[in-house]
């Protein structure tokens, strides 16, 4: 299970809550493990009641019982709601379809999600303060939600999840390191087939099918070749590749929902001196921000750092882009940021990416993920910070 119960129950308890409602597919599964395809999809009501002082509770749609077998999930009650959608056999075989036949005659069924959230939470019992992330309902579903509360204190619970789930649990920092390992050799893969003549949506398709064929999922996948290199967002195109382009790709994945993503530049041929000068400031600019990559530093001290370096190369740099937090999705806080007042914590993961656009020219762009280990931040990206010669 995601969850890391330790940080979670200290941060209940500092703010007085006596129980958090998730009602989000990446917040129910990071407490209970269940990932919801109808609540992703909009369709299905799902929530996960975590108590202060006890195990979670899940709150799940009775067609949706195959799932919550199938994900191992964990709870100490389920209530399910809704029809079940099938009639079972009594020649069953397989040892999954048991368990999910007995989940389903031993749990109550309820007629609606927010009818089986208040028998959860009668059994709790709560009388206090209660945490709902309201961020995967929709307002009606969200008012229903709010009316079974009654008389309970209700405060905002999604930014304290994110908050929760700033720091890793080992096991996510393993699905991260995972993940990064599908998503490099993917990239490693689209670069191999890259060659004058080849397009980038030619290129894109390959890493596409790298990633489904290890599992994942393509989450981003910006490849710009040339003059579309300097291009903020280049979705692949039918430009084919030259020789002497400069190649910017910024490319991710999600691996059992957790998510990773890999920035580098290449060039098709010899590298002009200026290609290669501008490379080594953006590299720089990187490992600068690394130095204060580390717990207890501010995210506006790496951003500093950044900024600071790139202006002694003599490049403009505006207001950048420097990278975030990375895990159940592509960007979460902290935000690597001018001004930003958060600390970075032990047990982060953070995306540290450094890019340089002269928009009608090239695009040049490094980013790594780290994790926030002791006192260092150790890489999880293995391939090498270098400027691709292809």
């Amino acid at each position: 299970m995601p969850l890391n119960e330790e940080r979670a129950r200290a941060l209940m308890a500092e703010r007085g809550v006596e129980a958090l409602i998730a009602t989000s597919p990446r917040n129910v599964y990071y407490i209970t493990d269940y990932w919801s395809l109808g609540l992703e999809r909009g369709l299905l009501e799902a929530y996960a009641l975590l108590p202060l002082g006890g195990e979670p509770l899940l709150i799940a749609p009775a067609g949706e019982v195959d799932l919550i077998a199938e994900s191992e999930a964990r709870f100490e009650g389920l209530y399910l709601h809704g029809s079940p959608g099938f009639e079972p056999s009594p020649t069953w075989e397989a040892e999954r379809t048991g368990e999910t036949l007995s989940l389903l005659q031993n749990s109550k069924i309820y007629v609606d999600a927010p009818s089986a959230l208040s028998a959860a939470l009668r059994d709790l019992e709560l009388s206090g303060r209660v945490a709902l992330d309201g961020s995967g309902l929709r307002p009606k579903a969200l008012e229903a939600v709010r009316e079974r509360l009654g008389g309970l204190e209700v405060v905002e619970g999604w930014g304290l999840l994110r908050e929760i789930r700033m720091v890793k649990t080992p096991l996510e920092v393993e699905r991260l390191r995972r993940a990064t390992e599908v998503v490099e050799k993917a990239m490693e893969d689209s670069l191999e087939i890259l060659s004058p003549g080849v397009s980038e949506m030619e290129v894109s398709g390959m890493f596409r099918y790298s990633i489904a064929s290890d599992g994942g999922e393509e989450a981003l996948a910006l490849f710009g070749f040339g003059e579309r290199s300097s291009y903020p967002n280049p979705l692949p195109s039918t430009l084919e590749a030259v020789r002497g382009d400069v190649v910017r790709l910024r490319v991710g994945c999600s691996l059992a929902h957790y998510h990773a993503r890999v920035s580098r530049t290449a060039v098709l041929g010899r590298p002009k001196k200026a290609v290669r000068t501008l490379w080594e400031a953006v590299l720089s600019a990187q490992e600068a921000a690394l130095d204060a990559l580390e717990p207890g530093n501010s995210v506006s001290e790496v951003y500093e750092r950044v900024e600071e370096e790139l202006k002694g190369s003599g490049l403009r740099a505006g207001r950048l882009h420097v990278g975030c937090g990375v895990g159940l999705e592509p960007y979460e806080p902290p935000t690597l940021r001018r001004g930003g007042e958060e600390d970075l914590l032990e047990g982060m993961v953070v995306a540290l990416d450094v890019r340089y656009l002269r928009l009608g020219a090239l695009g040049v762009e490094v980013e790594d993920l780290y994790h926030l280990s002791g006192e260092e931040a150790t890489p999880l990206t293995r391939t090498a910070r270098e400027l691709y010669l292809l």
